[in-house]
C-alpha cells in the first residue's frame, strides 16, 4: 500500500524532532523550523553548486536559496512541489515576523499542511490516505515542518531517485 519513502519517513521522523520546540505556539514553530530548513537549503546548495561561497553569504535570503535549488533540481522526486511549499512557508514566516497581527494565519497554515499532505498522497499513490478527514488536520504544522526538513535531508543524501515509485 505505501511506498518505501513513506516508510522511511515514518521510521526517521523522531530524528527530525530535534531542534523544534515542544510547543503548540505556531509562531515559535514556524520561526524555528524556518531556521532549520534554511540550514538544509544551504547544505544542499553547497553540494549542488561548484562555487557556493560566491552567492551564499549573509545577504542570501531564504527565498533566493529556494529559487536557486528550484533551478538546479526543478522536479525533485517524490515531492515535486517542495519548492512551492517552501515559498508558501516563507510567506507565512514573513507575515508572522513582520506583522503584529497577521490576517488569516490559521487558514494559511492549514492550507500549507493540506497542500503538503495532498502532495504526499498524490506522489506516493496512497489514494488520499493522508488527506482524508481528521488525518489531514491531525498531521499538524509541526509534522509538516518535520517533513520538509526530512525531505531536504533526503535530497542531500541522495535518498530519492527518479526510478522509485
Amino acid at each position: 500500500m505505501g511506498s518505501s519513502w513513506v516508510d522511511r519517513l515514518l521510521g526517521d521522523i523522531n530524528a527530525h524532532l530535534i531542534g523544534l520546540p515542544e510547543s503548540t505556539d505556531h509562531v515559535l514553530l514556524i520561526l524555528k523550523a524556518h531556521l532549520l530548513i534554511e540550514q538544509r537549503l544551504e547544505r544542499l546548495l553547497k553540494k549542488e553548486l561548484p562555487n557556493p561561497e560566491a552567492i551564499l553569504d549573509n545577504h542570501a535570503k531564504f527565498i533566493h536559496k529556494v529559487k536557486m535549488l528550484e533551478s538546479l533540481i526543478p522536479n525533485p522526486p517524490e515531492l515535486p512541489n517542495i519548492w512551492e511549499l517552501l515559498k508558501e512557508l516563507n510567506k507565512i514566516r514573513n507575515e508572522l515576523a513582520h506583522e503584529l497581527i497577521p490576517e488569516n494565519i490559521e487558514t494559511k497554515l492549514n492550507d500549507l499542511v493540506r497542500e503538503t499532505v495532498q502532495s504526499m498522497d498524490a506522489r506516493a499513490g496512497l489514494g488520499g490516505t493522508f488527506a482524508k478527514g481528521e488525518v489531514a488536520l491531525s498531521i499538524g504544522i509541526k509534522n509538516c515542518l518535520i517533513l520538509f526538513v526530512w525531505y531536504l535531508d533526503g535530497l542531500y543524501a541522495g535518498t530519492f531517485s527518479e526510478d522509485q515509485s
